[in-house]
């Protein structure tokens, strides 16, 4: 007999399609904090498309892709959850934001995150649908502010 061993590698597909990562509920077992230091559970994000973004202002790539988020956030905010992650301190960022005039929803990293979406590299995103899979993960920056953007978000909030 012949034992098989099986490495199944978990990779996003197509925006829109019913397949890419499934996530389990594990996967929104972690806490964010907000604005005004409130505890948000990432599960009040469920069954929502989801834009979830890891970030910070000490970065060069990540701040010039906050100007297209900005524009994709002014666009589809009402119908996706845009979740802006960053470690730093609330401070610096409510003072960077002010200074550039962003309003996006930032919160707060308070702990490890799931390892479905653990990350070495800023910026890196995660699109999620509305039946919870990571349907595009993003290592770096990229242009949120264009058409083949507007066309996943469309497609995913139908």
């Amino acid at each position: 007999a012949v034992n098989r061993i099986v490495l199944l590698v978990r990779t996003p597909s197509m925006p829109g399609s019913s397949s890419g990562v499934p996530l389990q509920e594990t996967d929104f077992r972690w806490t964010v904090r907000d604005v005004h230091g409130e505890a948000v559970p990432m599960d009040v994000f469920r069954g929502q498309v989801m834009f979830l973004n890891f970030w910070a202002t000490w970065c060069p790539p990540c701040v010039a892709e906050l100007p297209e988020i900005q524009k994709a956030y002014d666009r589809f905010g009402e119908e996706v959850a845009f979740v802006l992650v960053t470690g730093e301190d609330p401070a610096r960022v409510y003072a960077f934001f002010e200074k550039h005039g962003y309003e996006l929803p930032v919160y707060f990293q308070t702990g490890p995150v799931p390892d479905v979406f653990a990350h070495r590299t800023i910026p890196t995103t995660f699109i999620v649908s509305r039946d919870e899979r990571i349907v595009l993960s993003k290592k770096g920056a990229m242009n949120w502010d264009s058409g083949s953007t507007f066309r996943m978000f469309q497609k995913l909030i139908r």
